[in-house]
């Protein structure tokens, strides 16, 4: 934090980068394994999402720069409803087809809102005005939070499954794809700004995870869309297993940094 405190244009410049090149990530990824339009709507949706909080247990795990981890999540969350809107109708006005098609930027915009900033700013209010039940309370409703996300997921898999297997092949390329081109990504980006590679490793796995709970709100919730679950269980079964072997080899030779 005070190292962003000491160059805070670098890290607007930084999550401006984000914002920008992870849609374009999706994009390539789209236009090398041309898979079915209801994996590329799935595929352009997760490009658009924010990060997810869980980077920051991967980059704590790895004896990475946790505190920049959380910022650039809790940044990225906050901006969503803006940037996630605007992610896809930029896609949309390069001609590719995306979810924004049954939702306007407006509409989708204002609920997010009321999915993200409002709990945000409860759960900030919570922690300057009741730090203690904030406490007693966080690590419960997180897990509880999780077990949710997951059980929907598994839900919609479920019921969905013929479709999902009959495109299962094209889901894992174009994940495996996109994680590919978001991790090198941020390894570039984490190089430009950071000379540590403590930030470099948090900066690298904020640009590979993303915020599949938001986009399972956008995209069942919203419109129905029930291919991008398919595509968030393996996206997260393929992040973890990636990323936690990352975290090995670096936990392996480095000291802790906070």
């Amino acid at each position: 934090v005070l190292g962003v405190a000491a160059r805070p244009g670098s890290f607007v410049a930084m999550t401006v980068l984000q914002t920008i090149l992870l849609p374009a990530a999706g994009i390539v990824t789209v236009l090398a394994t041309g898979p079915p339009p209801a994996v590329s709507l799935a595929i352009l949706l997760i490009a658009a999402c924010p990060g997810g909080g869980i980077s920051n247990l991967y980059v704590l795990f790895a004896r990475a720069n946790t505190s920049l981890s959380v910022l650039m999540t809790l940044t990225s969350i906050a901006l969503a409803s803006l940037t996630l809107p605007g992610a896809l109708a930029a896609i949309r006005w390069l001609g590719f087809e995306t979810i924004a098609e049954g939702v306007s930027p407006a509409a989708l915009a204002l609920k997010l809102i009321g999915f993200i900033v409002v709990p945000v700013a409860i759960g900030m209010a919570l922690r300057a005005y009741a730090a203690g039940l904030a406490s007693r309370w966080e690590e419960r409703l997180r897990t509880a939070s999780a077990l949710m996300i997951l059980a929907i997921l598994a839900a919609i898999l479920w019921l969905e499954r013929a479709a999902v297997l009959a495109m299962l092949p094209q889901m894992a390329l174009s994940a495996a794809v996109f994680l590919g081109l978001a991790l090198l990504l941020g390894m570039v980006v984490g190089r430009i700004f950071y000379s540590s590679s403590g930030d470099r490793f948090a900066v690298m796995t904020e640009f590979a995870v993303r915020n599949l709970a938001i986009g399972v709100f956008v995209a069942v919730g919203l419109v129905g869309d029930v291919t991008f679950a398919g595509l968030a269980a393996i996206y997260l079964l393929l992040e973890a297993v990636i990323l936690i072997l990352l975290a090995l080899a670096r936990r392996g030779r480095s000291v802790p940094v906070h």
